[in-house]
């Protein structure tokens, strides 16, 4: 699958699941043990901001791991503010096109997309688990996210956001291949 419409997918997925949470969940411990279900919407609305403003080349409105509240007191309302800015960014084929300045460097927007579309479908099952629904995802769109970020992320692991690798059989599901990737027990 191509990317715009990999990062679409993966937002109409993540958007269906944010819409779908309960407040009852928002207290929920998640497997970033440093969020709760609110938090990790709240980061996944930063992520779509800061992608957007860095693929226009602007000034981020955020920064990309901070805490700042960016959802307002409607979650669901807040972060879908925040993926129609992102849909909008990468809609623009000029973005798409330019050179932007991320933090990994000058790259095109055109390889740009990949990181938030990486984060929030990595997160959505984080918000799955979370609320105890089913994790699963769809292989169309792991496959490429997968790939990706098995090229992409090649530095040491436990720093940061990236936990050390979890091992997982070579024949498992692929979202568990790809948040195993990420320090995460499938």
């Amino acid at each position: 699958m191509q990317q715009p419409s990999l990062f679409n997918r993966v937002l109409d997925l993540t958007d269906h699941l944010v819409s779908t949470t309960d407040d009852a969940d928002l207290g929920r411990a998640t497997p970033c043990q440093e969020w709760d279900v609110r938090a990790l919407i709240n980061h996944m609305a930063i992520s779509l901001l800061f992608a957007a403003a860095i693929v226009r080349n602007q000034r981020p409105p955020v920064d990309r791991l901070g805490t700042e509240d960016v959802l307002g007191p409607q979650f669901r309302s807040g972060f879908r503010r925040a993926a129609v800015t992102a849909r909008e960014a990468f809609s623009d084929p000029d973005a798409l096109s330019g050179m932007c300045h991320s933090p990994a460097g000058a790259i095109p927007g055109s390889a740009w997309i990949n990181f938030p579309t990486w984060d929030v479908f990595v997160h959505g099952w984080d918000l799955c688990k979370a609320t105890g629904r089913p994790a699963a995802r769809p292989d169309e769109l792991t496959t490429p996210i997968l790939a990706w970020a098995r090229t992409t992320f090649t530095g040491p692991r436990g720093v940061g956001q990236f936990g050390e690798l979890v091992t997982v059989a070579s024949d498992a599901p692929l979202i568990d291949q790809l948040v195993a990737l990420f320090g995460r027990q499938p």
